[in-house]
């Protein structure tokens, strides 16, 4: 993981658990999981969210992570997928 890369500063600046959590798991499988359950709600358990900042950090390191490790990446469905 790029450990200085600006949107992985902003989470652990705010939340040094969560960043803890985003290396632990860079390169893995397990991240993209981990980061959308972050950003998405999936519960009915209401939560306060991450501020508007840690938010887009997150995302963006997503986007980072489907750029690095292409292979871990989702294939998105298309209307053609579905035809053959």
């Amino acid at each position: 993981m790029q450990h200085l890369n600006y949107e992985f500063l902003v989470v652990k600046d705010s939340y040094p658990a969560v960043a803890a959590r985003l290396q632990e798991l860079w390169g893995t499988e397990a991240f993209r999981s981990y980061a959308e359950n972050l950003i998405q709600e999936r519960t009915r358990v209401t939560r306060t969210g991450f501020p508007g900042n840690v938010l887009l950090a997150i995302s963006e390191l997503i986007s980072i992570h489907d750029i690095q490790f292409p292979a871990l990446a989702p294939v998105p469905d298309s209307f053609w997928s579905s035809i053959y």
